[in-house]
């Protein structure tokens, strides 16, 4: 059963819209990248990176002045040779004014004020907030929120005809004049699926936070020669998956004769009845039919490798975006290294993801020795596909992350592919994140050491990647079976 010529024409027009990248020019000395040759600063020593590690003793905070300062000095040295994108996110300027600031902050406490380990965490959020990475967190919690939600009404739906007027669907004579007074109307309209798995257009706008009098849109109809006014109410698409309906972590199904697989997680978990090559197997399963749905919603990501080697085996060559690929490799990150692991095992990943290289964490352990903080850039250039014979239709949330947004963005450089739902978290330009903290506040870090420059993405960090279609993540199911079959010879 394959897809009729009219969805397709239509999935790759709506698809062909949402495609972002482009071919980059890098330069040979970036500037994104921090020079330590230049650096009047010293790199901890490995005494003190062992009093940060998390292995150590976990003592009772002590939130002294002395102990604050000192630790804001800690976290100072250990960002600066550590953090891949120290340099991208404002350098010594940004970041020394930071540590200076919070310092003088803290000194002009009264003496009888005693700080919580919490209102510690959050002064620290607050005078890094110019950190946009959802990589990076302090206790637990990003500096930085992705804040952008998209504003909707189906109370009303639209098609649009050959010579580009906007109309009602089923009141083929009443057409769209204008929203707003404005009579521009792609920008205020966008693509999504009804129940019945119809392609429409409806009133949306992806932005941050609105006041409810700007939800209230004005539309003007002309009917019979006459005109009409009617305003309708946008509100936020509810952007997640609720967590009694995310099911199993990993499966290969069907759904009303839908081929489906749905992927909860990037990683692979120990005592499950697959492996990560099992999870690379399903890509020549799903390659030979022509349709399949794979379902992302709800997946926080995990191994970027697993990505990068289940999209090889589907379309037999790398899919790859014109960019820089990052590691900054240091004594500082080295110390932390075995910390992270057994505290990624201890939440029950598998083994398997480092016995057989499905993470490259361990690759500042190659250097036995003391390891002058050294940059390791592997460029790559666009590669697309064009010749992809299975329609992949993508289903994300606000959940869909990391490796999993790299899979959605990857996915968007191949023919036949289309994404619903609403936007991804926005967790992109960075990874490999190691875990740390502070010794005396006992505040938890998790810093990355790998920078994806990616031009195109760049912009998408806290704000996420956009589907092709807008759907309500509780809805987007059945929509898209509905659609399927619409589409499809079932018999």
């Amino acid at each position: 059963m394959t897809l009729d010529e009219e969805a397709l024409n239509i999935l790759t027009l709506i698809s062909n819209e949402n495609r972002f990248y482009t071919e980059q020019v890098f330069e040979e000395s970036p500037y994104y990248l921090y020079d330590y040759s230049k650096s009047t600063e010293v790199e901890l020593s490995e005494e003190t990176l062992e009093l940060l590690r998390i292995s150590n003793d976990t003592s009772v905070p002590k939130l002294t002045m002395e102990n604050m300062i000192e630790d804001v000095e800690f976290l100072h040295l250990t960002l600066k040779y550590m953090y891949a994108l120290y340099e991208y996110m404002g350098g010594d300027q940004a970041f020394v004014d930071a540590k200076n600031d919070l310092i003088e902050f803290l000194l002009q406490i009264d003496d009888d004020t005693n700080l919580t380990p919490n209102q510690f965490s959050d002064l620290l959020r607050e005078y890094y907030d110019f950190v946009e990475d959802l990589h990076f967190y302090i206790n637990h919690s990003p500096t930085v929120e992705n804040e952008h939600t998209f504003y909707f009404s189906e109370s009303v739906h639209f098609l649009q005809d050959a010579s580009g007027d906007y109309y009602l669907v089923d009141h083929e004579q009443t057409k769209l004049m204008t929203i707003n007074g404005d009579n521009d109307l792609e920008s205020y309209l966008k693509y999504s699926l009804t129940d019945d798995g119809e392609i429409v257009l409806i009133p949306g706008m992806f932005t941050t936070y609105i006041k409810p009098e700007e939800r209230e849109w004005t539309f003007t109809f002309e009917e019979n020669s006459k005109l009409k006014t009617k305003v309708i109410t946008l509100e936020p698409m509810p952007n997640e998956l609720p967590r009694n309906q995310i099911g199993e972590s990993f499966a290969v199904t069907e759904k009303a004769r839908v081929p489906w697989l749905q992927w909860r997680s990037m990683f692979a978990f120990e005592g499950a009845t697959y492996d990560y090559y099992d999870l690379i197997s399903t890509a020549n399963h799903f390659k030979e039919m022509p349709y399949f749905v794979l379902d992302l919603r709800g997946n926080e990501g995990g191994s970027m490798i697993l990505v990068e080697k289940w999209l090889e085996a589907f379309f037999d060559q790398p899919l790859s975006w014109s960019s820089q690929s990052i590691h900054l490799f240091s004594d500082t990150s080295k110390a932390f290294i075995d910390d992270t692991i057994n505290l990624y095992q201890s939440t029950g990943i598998s083994k398997q993801t480092f016995e057989d290289d499905f993470t490259d964490l361990f690759r500042v352990k190659t250097w036995e020795e003391s390891v002058i903080p050294k940059w390791e850039i592997e460029e790559e250039v666009k590669q697309t596909v064009e010749n992809n014979s299975t329609h992949i239709f993508i289903l994300v949330d606000h959940h869909t992350a990391s490796a999993a947004e790299h899979l959605v963005s990857k996915l968007k450089l191949a023919n036949n592919t289309t994404v619903l739902g609403v936007n991804t978290r926005g967790a992109i330009i960075s990874a490999n994140s190691l875990m740390w903290k502070l010794p005396h506040t006992q505040v938890e870090m998790f810093t990355p050491t790998f920078f994806n420059y990616n031009p195109d993405l760049l912009n998408k960090e806290a704000i996420g990647i956009q589907p092709d279609l807008w759907v309500t993540s509780t809805r987007v199911e059945n929509r898209i079976i509905a659609f399927i079959q619409q589409h499809t010879d079932q018999e």
